[in-house]
């Protein structure tokens, strides 16, 4: 991920002239590892916080080239009775299977997935060899001190609201309909800000919103 980094805004992979859109692979979970011995207890420093790896197994397999694989056990069809026609195996219908696509997760395009404490974009297989382009919305520290940095910046226009509104408030002979104007501007800054904060992105509402026309049998 970029240093300035904050949050996408659309991510594609460029072919031919065209950006074709890539959705987010809402079904991959991130977790921390953390160091056990050997009576897989967890182990803590001097001061009670838990030991973690600097790399877990999954990236040490990312790291060295090792793909992982889908599947660990066996397959769905295992020792099922079927049928081979020009090299392409059929098989019965089994009872209880789901009818249709799965329209949250259906896309022809690769997926992605963001891990934003490794500050790594995970891709699909199908995305090797391909141009990606990246649209994001930059905190416009890219070559700054990011120690710095206190205030979030989705934040950033609800303080300034807040700080002006303060003032009015506070300072006299003011008009009344100027501080509540200034009231009503930062509220709506406060919810805008919370609604950015809570990462709801377009491309995930729409994966969900297409299951509305899906028929149910």
């Amino acid at each position: 991920l970029p240093q300035d980094y904050v949050n996408y805004v659309r991510i594609s992979y460029y072919r031919d002239g065209v950006l074709y859109p890539m959705t987010e692979n809402i079904q991959t979970m991130w977790s921390s590892a953390y160091l056990q011995d050997n009576n897989a207890k967890i182990l803590f420093d001097i001061n009670g916080n838990v030991l973690k790896p600097e790399n877990s197994q999954v990236d040490l397999s990312r790291q060295g080239g090792g793909m992982a694989k889908l599947y660990l056990g066996e397959g769905p069809f295992n020792n099922c009775m079927g049928y081979c026609i020009d090299g392409c195996w059929y098989f019965e219908r089994r009872i209880g299977d789901r009818f249709g696509l799965n329209t949250e997760t259906a896309n022809v395009n690769p997926v992605f997935t963001i891990n934003k404490q490794e500050g790594a974009i995970y891709f699909s297989s199908d995305m090797s060899g391909k141009s990606v382009v990246l649209e994001y919305v930059s905190d416009g520290m890219k070559n700054g001190d990011n120690s710095q940095i206190n205030v979030n910046k989705l934040f950033e226009e609800f303080i300034y609201a807040y700080i002006r509104y303060s003032l009015l408030n506070s300072k006299y002979g003011v008009q009344e309909y100027i501080v509540n104007r200034a009231r009503k501007e930062k509220s709506a800054l406060l919810r805008n800000a919370k609604l950015r904060l809570s990462n709801m992105h377009p491309g995930r509402l729409l994966m969900n919103m297409r299951g509305q026309d899906k028929w149910i049998k």
